[in-house]
């Protein structure tokens, strides 16, 4: 009887000690259902995020699990380097790591040496302390983030297409062109006919060649030595097109309008090119054709002075990736921006405003084009700088 009474006081004790236990476990999965977000921003080729890659990250899985929720960012693409500076600007955080692991968007370690020491006790502290509504509270909308840098860009790139439009060395050509064609007296639905097709040429080989100029420019950034200095050669050139930009508008205004004081514009054994192939294609028996050959040729020439906006926004451009992804997009957008000025001289010739009128267009335009372009050289070297 003593035997039993003993036998089942041990039940009870173990019964007892299971639900204690069951009751711990209960609290510990409850703890465990708290999700801390890392964020972690690398670049590519860094020493220092292959250690953590290699040396922090599996420990941290293998002893948190599901309870961290860890999410990647390449810093060299432009949403991702965006983001990193939100997180740091709203911790007033000044510092300057290669590699940076966010936890909870408010424990920013930098470098190697404070990941390894800090990371791990971050996140211990903020599965004691915070739930996921705090932690969604505390980090910046990733949809926000994205929504703004699509906007920024999508307002460059539209800039930089219209005012690549407006470029003098593209005015100037298409009003001799014009000039041409009323010596020939093409007027009518011929007149708008032969402008849809060199308005039509003229995109697809600017789109043509700002594709090609995009792979290189993408292909050369896979080395990160190549990309800085990419960046840095662009930005200071970028700061002389705008003061030479300046200059011309100034020295053009001054004079009266003497083209001839402007110094970025198309050489004039190019310009003189130019303007032969327009009189060789305008003798083709089918005008059409010459057109568009015309088109083609004078875009491609033109493309010496019209680079210089070009090239840049390119480089802008060049943080997206995929060949018919957001970037493409940017591109087709840029070139439509590129020849909607064209489109609007075809259509002022097409309603009999007179070339005289053109011509001193042509004129007003060069001082406008100089001074947006020197604007737009400034702001995309401040992009550039802050990027």
């Amino acid at each position: 009887m003593i035997a039993f009474k003993s036998r089942f006081a041990i039940w009870i004790v173990a019964i007892f000690a299971f639900f204690v236990v069951g009751a711990s476990l209960l609290q510990a999965e409850s703890n465990n259902g708290k999700c801390v977000l890392v964020e972690y921003f690398y670049q590519p080729n860094c020493e220092e995020c292959k250690k953590i890659t290699a040396l922090i990250l599996p420990p941290m899985q293998e002893q948190y699990g599901s309870r961290v929720k860890l999410e990647k960012y390449d810093l060299s693409e432009q949403k991702n380097f965006l983001h990193l500076i939100a997180v740091l600007d709203r911790q007033q955080n000044t510092s300057n790591a290669d590699v940076y692991m966010v936890v909870s968007g408010k424990h920013i370690l930098g470098g190697y040496q404070t990941v390894e020491k800090q990371l791990f006790p971050a996140i211990e502290a903020e599965l004691h302390n915070i739930g996921d509504t705090a932690l969604s509270e505390a980090l910046p909308s990733a949809a926000t983030v994205k929504t703004t840098v699509e906007k920024f860009k999508l307002g460059v790139v539209i800039a930089a297409g219209l005012i690549d439009g407006i470029n003098p060395c593209v005015f100037s050509a298409l009003v001799f062109f014009m000039s041409l064609l009323s010596v020939a007296k093409i007027r009518g639905r011929k007149l708008i006919l032969i402008g849809v097709v060199y308005c039509i040429a003229g995109f697809i080989t600017y789109l043509l060649l700002g594709f090609g100029l995009f792979k290189l420019i993408k292909t050369l950034d896979a080395f990160p030595m190549f990309k800085t200095g990419l960046n840095a050669t662009m930005f200071g050139i970028l700061l002389i097109f705008a003061l030479i930009s300046f200059r011309d508008a100034w020295l053009f205004y001054k004079s009266g309008g003497d083209s001839k004081q402007v110094v970025l514009q198309l050489p004039d054994r190019l310009k003189a090119m130019s303007h032969n192939i327009m009189k060789k294609g305008l003798k083709f028996h089918y005008l059409i054709a010459g057109s568009f050959v015309i088109g083609v040729a004078v875009t491609l020439l033109e493309s010496v002075c019209t680079g210089q906006v070009y090239v840049p926004t390119l480089v802008l451009m060049s943080n997206e990736s995929g060949a018919f992804s957001k970037w493409f997009g940017l591109l087709l957008l840029y070139n439509l921006m590129f020849i909607l000025p064209l489109i609007g001289v075809f259509i002022m010739t097409y309603c009999s405003i007179s070339i005289l009128t053109a011509i001193k267009l042509t004129s007003t335009n060069l001082l406008l084009g100089k001074i947006l372009l020197g604007l737009f050289f400034l702001a995309l070297a401040a992009i550039l700088l802050v990027l």
